[in-house]
């Protein structure tokens, strides 16, 4: 069992955030005494009337300089004169459009981020020289995308908008059991959807999804925004959505977590497995042409029937043959070993090649395993508190509308 991390574990409920239904960040330095402090002079905020007051103005800007400032961690092309005229413009907006209803923190974190980005994408621009219009393209690709690489890509995007700093690793995972889809499936379907959006000269300035998303992918609506909030504080425990079933999601999550990581060391070993044997086909002194009649037979079965050229079969070793080859399937592996029996291939290639069966039987039991944890895993998300369900539910209404 993977030692339980903190980050997961509900944060004990704090007087001041049931007084004054602001919801906490770890990260945001103390806006409920913000809240709550009295002014030198001059009315309090005023709500009935629709209008901050005098009193309220101030509180807007100071409480956009404490949360804002974390929120610009996540802009790191933006200058400090950058930052400090975001966080201006954003307390115009605040001040100008009147108290928000609700979570006043998501509100301000919302009309930060609104006004970073399109100083963030100006700087991308300089940096990258990437042509505006190829954006403007990418950004219609994205509104004609359908089905669930549409949902899922709009999922990890609004996730990945309100995720704090420590949250951006897991808002593909949170996307993928949001839609009880299989985690590989979620990061398929996000990487077809970044295809299509990279079409072209888009493609060329920015080749990772999270680099680039918020250029080409609306902002999220303050509902959206506050949804994709609340999702992601039941999936950590913040707040209220704690408690017993909470508790079994943590053991599944953690579980996860450590079926992954083996898996993860498995795979590796395996894929090194791989490559070792590759390499020793070289060393044995029998090259990819003086066997092409069978290997061109057999390529299918062999699983290197995409790279198997007959016409570069003549200069080709077989590193540069299988280099981008994926580590052979059990099936594959069974047409190898008959492959080699057919040649002197020597006993080094042997070993080799019983050395790499080992190793692809660990990682293959280590997937299996890791498959299970998360079948567990996203049936543990389904019996967490009625709120965390509905939390999750709120936040997939939101992204399918859309």
């Amino acid at each position: 069992m993977v030692k339980k991390t903190e980050e997961l574990r509900p944060a004990p409920a704090r007087p001041d955030e049931e007084i004054s239904g602001v919801r906490v960040s770890p990260l945001t330095v103390s806006p409920p005494e913000l809240l709550v402090v009295a002014p030198p002079s001059g009315p309090r905020l005023s709500v009935a009337n629709g209008a901050w007051g005098v009193w309220g103005e101030e509180l807007a800007r100071r409480l956009v300089t404490e949360v804002g400032v974390h929120v610009l961690r996540r802009f790191t092309r933006l200058t400090r004169e950058d930052g400090e005229a975001v966080l201006a413009a954003a307390a115009e907006q605040l001040v100008g459009e009147g108290p928000p209803a609700g979570a006043i923190e998501a509100r301000v974190r919302h009309a930060v981020f609104c006004a970073a980005v399109p100083v963030d994408r100006r700087r991308w621009i300089e940096q990258s020289e990437a042509d505006p219009a190829e954006l403007a393209r990418a950004a219609r690709r994205a509104a004609a995308l359908s089905g669930r690489e549409r949902r899922v890509l709009f999922a990890v995007c609004a996730l990945d908008d309100v995720a704090d700093e420590g949250e951006v690793g897991k808002v593909v995972l949170h996307a993928a059991v949001a839609y009880q889809m299989r985690w590989n499936t979620a990061h398929q379907h996000l990487s077809r959807a970044w295809r299509r959006l990279g079409e072209g000269g888009f493609a060329t300035a920015c080749k990772e999804w999270r680099a680039g998303q918020r250029f080409v992918c609306p902002a999220p609506s303050v509902a959206l925004w506050t949804a994709a909030r609340a999702y992601l504080d039941a999936c950590n425990g913040r707040g209220g959505f704690g408690g017993g079933a909470f508790d079994l999601w943590i053991d599944a999550h953690e579980d996860h977590n450590g079926r992954f990581t083996e898996w993860k060391k498995q795979s590796t070993a395996a894929t090194q497995g791989w490559r070792a044997f590759v390499g020793g086909l070289d060393e044995s002194g029998v090259r990819p042409v003086e066997v092409v009649a069978a290997l061109v037979a057999a390529c299918r079965e062999l699983g290197a029937d995409r790279w198997v050229v007959p016409a570069k079969i003549g200069h080709q070793t077989w590193r540069d043959l299988l280099h981008e080859a994926p580590r052979p399937s059990p099936e594959a592996r069974t047409a190898w070993r008959r492959f080699l029996r057919g040649y002197p291939f020597g006993g080094a290639v042997e070993a080799a090649f019983r050395e790499l069966e080992r190793e692809a039987a660990l990682a293959e039991a280590a997937s299996a395993e890791l498959e299970r944890a998360y079948k567990r895993l996203l049936g543990a998300a389904e019996l967490r508190s009625g709120e965390c369900v509905r939390a999750k539910d709120d936040f997939r209404r939101l992204v399918d509308a859309l």
